[in-house]
């Protein structure tokens, strides 16, 4: 059994003052994130808002165990980001297989 791991954030990005800012900060997010986990990470929304995002962040785990953990472990990376502000968090989990 496989279980698919698909998050949305809204983040609030105060520090930013332009869409260059945005970009940066977003860079970097994705980067460090992905340098932790396998993972795949988007920007889907507000492209050309320059304080606010909406990212899609997706994974696989064999178990609901290591899902929990990825869960609580993305939630814990983007919140203690200084200058990132996490005002929605949704899960949604897909199993694949018996």
């Amino acid at each position: 059994m496989l279980i698919v791991v698909v998050l949305g954030l809204e983040l609030f990005l105060p520090y930013s003052r332009s869409l260059k800012d945005k970009r940066s900060v977003i860079k970097s997010l994705f980067e460090r994130a992905k340098s932790r986990n396998n993972l795949s990470i988007i920007e889907a929304d507000y492209n050309d808002l320059w304080q606010r995002s909406r990212v899609i962040i997706s994974s696989i785990a064999s178990d609901t165990g290591s899902c929990d953990r990825f869960i609580e472990e993305m939630r814990s990376f983007f919140s203690s980001k200084e200058g990132v502000v996490v005002t929605n968090f949704m899960t949604h989990l897909y199993q694949i297989g018996e």
